[in-house]
Formats: C-alpha cells, sequence, structure tokens
C-alpha cells in the first residue's frame, strides 16, 4: 500500500511518499521525499530506517501523484 502528495514549489517538486508491505510478516515501511527540479530527477531523501514513521496522508482524499 503506497500514498504519495505532491508539492510544488516553483521549478522543484516534492513527493512525500509512504508505503508498508502489508503482505510481509514484519509490515516494512518506507517514506521519504522524491525531489524534481524542472521535471528531472534530482534526489530522494528516506526516512531513518528503523525509526518510527509517523504519518498522516494515509486515506486522505488527495489527488495522487502519478
Amino acid at each position: 500500500m503506497t500514498y504519495s502528495v505532491e508539492i510544488p514549489n516553483g521549478n522543484t517538486t516534492y513527493s512525500v511518499f509512504w508505503s508498508v508491505d502489508k503482505n510481509s510478516d514484519q509490515h516494512s515501511e518506507e517514506a521519504g521525499v522524491n525531489v524534481e527540479i524542472n521535471k528531472s530527477y534530482a534526489a530522494t531523501v528516506k526516512c531513518a530506517a528503523g525509526k518510527k514513521i509517523v504519518q498522516n496522508i494515509e486515506g486522505i482524499d488527495l489527488k495522487s501523484t502519478e
């Protein structure tokens, strides 16, 4: 299950994402921010592995990223 939202700021777009694998026994989570500048990939910043991830985008009625 994956949720994400895009936040545009001038020529830069931040795509905040959160996902969880509900089919695995560990229910591993991944979260972070993908950064695009002038529609070109620039970076991905991931949340620290092994730390508790607090997210509030699950279930919010937002336009999904494509």
